[in-house]
């Protein structure tokens, strides 16, 4: 992503001619190094993780089976799942992935749910859209980490026709997590004492609700009322 981010800046400088001669040669050697660090360092990386694999006596050939065997999987699933959502539902944090509940003989009941905490989840995109704006405008070599890592990580599902899962969107959460923290301390530095009033009642509402939907992340039993009241959408039920 830094490679691939240095890239995107020194494009950005040349087409707006600052230090051209600089910046071509800055270019041209990012774009050497940019298959070391796309492709060549991954494989390698993705290539360790099966050293038990390897270990147990399997082959190079067994190998490319199980990824050809993982890659006709994804291809051709198409299993109809109540918990199934679409790329674009998973910021709004519509469909939670419900895992199983345990009723107790108290009348309690603890259920177990995959989903994002949803006032963090519904600024994912607003934040990125401020930041990767802001931050063109300004130069910020963190605007193309943030602006690949989250858009890089959650857009290509739009073209995946296999059912997906809101848990998918978690490798591009934290940059969305990033984006909105620098919104946050954007708004903390204004000089009108109601951004900052602001930026300090959005934190505490996000770690109210991440208190408030903690027993449905942790499965801890809830009275029937308890398990109403954080069932705020139809398809969270």
């Amino acid at each position: 992503l830094i490679v691939l981010g240095r890239i995107v800046l020194l494009a950005r400088g040349r087409w707006r001619g600052e230090d051209a001669e600089q910046g071509r040669a800055g270019l041209r050697a990012h774009l050497i190094w940019a298959p070391v660090a796309l492709i060549l360092i991954p494989a390698l990386l993705y290539l360790a993780t099966y050293f038990p694999f390897f270990a147990s006596g399997y082959g190079i050939a067994d190998f490319f089976d199980l990824q050809q065997a993982m890659f006709d999987y994804h291809r051709t699933y198409r299993a109809s799942l109540d918990d199934a959502s679409r790329w674009w539902e998973w910021p709004l944090a519509r469909q939670p992935v419900w895992y199983g509940s345990t009723d107790y003989d108290s009348g309690r009941v603890a259920n177990i749910y995959a989903n994002g905490n949803p006032f963090l989840y519904w600024a994912f995109v607003p934040a990125m859209i401020w930041f990767t704006v802001r931050s063109w405008r300004q130069g910020n070599p963190l605007l193309p980490v943030l602006a690949i890592g989250f858009f890089g990580q959650w857009l290509p599902w739009a073209l995946v026709p296999r059912p997906a899962f809101v848990y998918h969107l978690l490798p591009a959460a934290p940059f969305g997590c990033l984006a909105v923290a620098a919104a946050v301390v954007q708004l903390c530095q204004g000089k009108s004492g109601w951004r900052r009033t602001l930026a300090i009642e959005y934190v505490v509402l996000v770690a109210a609700a991440f208190v408030f939907f903690f027993p449905l992340y942790a499965y801890l039993p809830l009275s029937e009322h308890a398990l109403a009241l954080r069932m705020w959408f139809a398809r969270w039920r």
